[in-house]
């Protein structure tokens, strides 16, 4: 892409081997997220067809799409540029949809001032950063180095923005109920549970 990026330093010796492990227990917990918010939505009575089937498309989606980023550090970049390129770049895209899935499944009034701007702006960096990125990969030629037609100061000024907006998810993310479990040993066909005694006075 022209610069030296995050991904020079996460994905190369020796920091892959400690970040793969890591990513890994990240896709673990991220999948886990989906499916909490999915169950969420489906338990919601305020939720309507149409949101049910947008929150379980966003959160399937996304639970693969996060499998499927573990070929960045599965895919050398210096083997095969695109495919370890286009495992992030995946992520990117579906990362969005599922956050932007977020502003559909929730009420309005639940969506803090200021949020659609942040969207939208969320929404032109990830776009630019997929298309831009791939247009590097593919247009590279590795045996004259010669890169693609992205200015490499562009790139990187699109890739930062990318990760600086980020860091907003969280604060505009809309509200939403959380989730309860309660838990009780029961019998069943294979094993029946002893009488229990009532507790003493």
């Amino acid at each position: 892409v022209g610069y030296n990026n995050l991904c020079v330093g996460w994905d190369s010796a020796p920091a892959r081997y400690v970040a793969a492990p890591i990513f890994a227990a990240i896709i673990a917990v991220e999948c886990r997220f989906m499916q909490l918010d999915y169950w969420r939505a489906q338990l919601d009575k305020n939720a309507t067809p149409f949101q049910k089937k947008v929150v379980m498309f966003a959160n399937f989606s996304y639970a693969l799409s996060f499998i499927g980023a573990i070929g960045i550090f599965a895919i050398y970049a210096q083997e095969w540029p695109m495919g370890h390129t286009f495992s992030f770049v995946q992520l990117v895209v579906f990362g969005y949809i599922a956050y932007a899935c977020n502003f559909v499944e929730t009420d309005a009034k639940y969506h803090r001032t200021g949020a659609y701007v942040y969207l939208t702006i969320l929404g032109i960096f990830c776009l630019l950063f997929a298309v831009c990125a791939l247009t590097q990969m593919a247009m590279y030629d590795p045996e004259t180095g010669t890169m693609g037609p992205v200015p490499w100061q562009m790139m990187m000024a699109i890739d930062y923005g990318y990760f600086a907006c980020k860091g907003f998810m969280g604060f505009f993310r809309p509200a939403a109920p959380s989730l309860t479990a309660d838990y009780k040993v029961v019998g069943d066909d294979d094993f029946k549970l002893a009488p229990q005694e009532p507790p003493s006075a």
